[in-house]
């Protein structure tokens, strides 16, 4: 009651106030300078999966109409579910992906001739590491690292930095990488299924977000990360802790231009940070 007795009262003065104001005229005329030639689409951004993209089942066609739509806005993430790309663990699959056979290589080259950046997020983790996990604790979300291994340890995180040194070295713009160190699983699963290739430097992808919301607190402990502990996975994937973790770990390992882009947080907080 006070503060709507309060609030009363101000709105009294402000009518006494305003009772004979008169308005000045302006005339809204052009700012001066040069407008900023920045289109308004740039200040918005969506996120997308593959399927975005695709005509309706045929993963390899691009759907004309959702492209215009897609084209609308500045900036793409894309959410890559890890699985897709490395369906079987160390046997790596792009096109088609050997997990729901995807083609990233006509998606990523699409978005690339219409002048748009994407940001690829790598995120949640492949069933054959949720399987390290006890069965009540299993998870897609957990801690993309092994069950029970130190998550303050950038070492645990091997397996999701080997994978983002495949992807970097294929869709990155470094093409001066030692080729034994680039493997993709070539094997065909059935008659007329076609084969993945090893390929280099396409230049197709210029960030990659390493996971998204680590201090996802409701999905329990086994999901979720201290700043610490995301420090040390960003550590790994960056480029396998300065080097230490193999020649095949990492992303700038694979390319040094390709900007590694920390995580969204679900909450707000500079802390974390």
């Amino acid at each position: 009651m006070k503060n709507t007795f309060s609030a009363l009262i101000v709105l009294i003065i402000l009518c006494s106030c305003t009772k004979n104001y008169k308005p000045d005229v302006v005339e809204i005329t052009k700012a001066p300078g040069k407008p900023s030639g920045i289109p308004f689409k740039n200040y918005l951004g969506i996120n997308v999966f593959e399927w975005d993209f695709a005509e309706n089942n045929q993963t390899n066609v691009i759907s004309e109409k959702r492209m215009d739509l897609i084209k609308s806005f500045g900036g793409i993430r894309h959410y890559l579910d890890w699985e897709k790309i490395e369906h079987t663990e160390g046997q790596y699959t792009f096109n088609p992906s050997h997990s729901g056979s995807w083609y990233y290589d006509i998606m990523y080259q699409r978005t690339k001739d219409e002048g748009l950046d994407i940001l690829t997020c790598l995120k949640t983790i492949p069933d054959w590491l949720i399987n390290t996990y006890p069965e009540d604790k299993r998870n897609n979300e957990n801690v993309p690292a092994p069950y029970n291994l130190d998550k303050s340890n950038p070492a645990s995180y091997i397996k999701q930095a080997k994978v983002g040194f495949q992807f970097a070295a294929r869709y990155g713009s470094n093409k001066n990488i030692d080729p034994s160190l680039v493997t993709v699983n070539k094997s065909l699963r059935w008659n007329g299924d076609e084969a993945n290739v090893v390929k280099i430097g396409l230049n197709l992808v210029k960030y990659i977000e390493c996971d998204n919301e680590r201090d996802k607190w409701w999905k329990g402990k086994q999901a979720e990360q201290t700043p610490e502990e995301y420090a040390a996975n960003l550590s790994a994937f960056y480029d396998g802790n300065k080097g230490k973790l193999g020649k095949n770990v990492g992303v700038k390992t694979a390319d040094p231009k390709m900007m590694v882009v920390m995580g969204g947080l679900a909450t707000a907080n500079p802390d974390y940070v």
